[in-house]
């Protein structure tokens, strides 16, 4: 038996259409087959398609939020760097503001 094609079927081909027809016979079979390989394929690499394109979204999202991290990072540095600065100067002690800190 050959693939999906009964013996039944193959002896018909044989008595009736002679060699041509068990070719022809053959080369149908084969043909639906390599259809259905096809369909399979086509619904595999839509799927692997879809992966891709999950991916670039995820990707994007990480980008969006990398970017919103740098944006607070930068504040932070900036803020950090206004305490060093009122630190050094001790703007808000009141003692040192009136003079009376010096030695």
């Amino acid at each position: 038996m050959i693939e999906g094609l009964p013996l039944s079927t193959i002896s018909f081909a044989i008595n009736i259409l002679g060699l041509p027809g068990l070719i022809f016979v053959v080369w149908y079979v084969d043909q639906r087959r390599l259809d259905k390989v096809l369909r399979r394929y086509d619904k595999d690499m839509a799927r692997v398609v879809r992966m891709y394109e999950d991916n670039i979204t995820l990707v994007q999202g990480y980008q969006n939020l990398a970017s919103d991290l740098s944006s607070i990072i930068h504040l932070n540095t900036q803020a950090q760097t206004h305490l060093v600065e009122v630190i050094k100067n001790n703007q808000f002690c009141p003692t040192v503001r009136a003079g009376g800190g010096k030695q």
